[in-house]
């Protein structure tokens, strides 16, 4: 029997989006590229990923044509290392109102949902 380990809020959509981030570090907006949504937060390309845990102030074109500028924590991150390609950090939105959250999700039903890796898959203990 398949044991599930981990269960999300709502499912990730692959997006290709920009996004302006501002830290306490940055003196001005940093343009960034998020490559995946949800409801409850995104995944963001960056080679300079932030400590987990620190507040950003987000902002962004959403699906649905919105300006949002939203406060989000990082919750992951991964630093390039030379086997990996490519280094970012999950930001989850910490006052994104319900309508905003509500409207977000219906936008996002047509894109595709994000594609996890055979690796990602082995790693959680579901069949490959």
């Amino acid at each position: 029997m398949l044991e599930l380990h981990y269960a999300r809020r709502a499912q990730r959509r692959t997006v290709e989006l920009p996004v302006e981030l501002m830290t306490r570090d940055w003196d001005e907006p940093v343009l960034h590229r998020m490559t995946d949504i949800s409801p409850y937060g995104v995944w963001v390309k960056t080679s300079f990923p932030r400590a987990i845990g620190e507040r950003i102030v987000m902002s962004f074109m959403s699906p649905h044509g919105k300006e949002l500028t939203v406060f989000a924590e990082v919750t992951r991150r991964i630093a390039k290392r030379a086997r990996r390609r490519e280094s970012g950090m999950g930001l989850e939105f910490v006052d994104l109102g319900q309508r905003d959250r509500v409207a977000l999700h219906r936008a996002l039903r047509g894109l595709p949902p994000r594609r996890r890796s055979r690796r990602s898959l082995f790693r959680r203990g579901e069949p490959s």
